[in-house]
């Protein structure tokens, strides 16, 4: 939960069901949903399984300003999301076991002196082995192409040797010497000093 002056709010990860667009319910499909406390507190299944398949109804409004640091990390990113303020815009809830989340990492290729990205999907669910799959395909794959992870994806439990771990970002503990050091050897590759 996080204060605000109307009260405690919850933030989810929305996801999608159109079959059309994505495979499956992906969670990097949709925009985030905030909650009241006592909408979320409503749907407890969030907490015992991680994961629920509702409905849910409310106002597109702009993100809080004390949430703007933990959701936009970027400028471009439009910052709206859907404002749940009561159980009864919460309807057809029930566990799922099928929802897929997209993590990712930056990994340098020491050989080429390239820079590229690698994804892998895993159930969401399964919050111990879906995202220790996706860390050793990563080490697998970055293994396989003379690399060095950049970035992690979990903030919680580090699955890379990460140059700069999530985690390290997140609370503002990085090396900023070993960080301005990587931005340098960035920009050299690819002149990006000469735009």
């Amino acid at each position: 939960m996080i204060e605000s002056p109307n009260g405690p709010l919850k933030v989810l990860g929305a996801t999608t069901t159109d079959e059309n667009r994505y495979r499956g319910n992906d969670v990097s499909g949709g925009i985030p949903i905030i909650m009241s406390k006592q909408a979320y507190e409503s749907i407890d299944t969030v907490e015992r399984n991680g994961v629920i398949k509702a409905t849910v109804t409310g106002t597109c409004i702009e993100v809080p300003k004390q949430l703007e640091n933990r959701l936009m990390s970027a400028p471009d990113v439009p910052r709206f999301c859907i404002y749940v303020g009561s159980q009864r815009n919460i309807t057809k809830e029930h566990y799922t076991d099928d929802v897929s989340a997209a993590g990712w990492t930056i990994y340098e290729d020491q050989q080429n002196r390239e820079y590229n990205m690698a994804f892998s999907t895993f159930n969401a669910v399964d919050v111990q082995d879906g995202p220790s799959s996706a860390g050793a395909f990563w080490r697998n794959y970055i293994s396989d192409h003379n690399g060095m992870a950049l970035t992690d994806f979990d903030e919680k439990t580090l699955r890379l040797e990460a140059a700069i771990p999530i985690n390290s970002l997140s609370r503002g503990d990085i090396d900023r010497y070993r960080f301005q050091e990587l931005v340098d050897r960035i920009e050299r590759r690819y002149n990006l000093n000469q735009i």
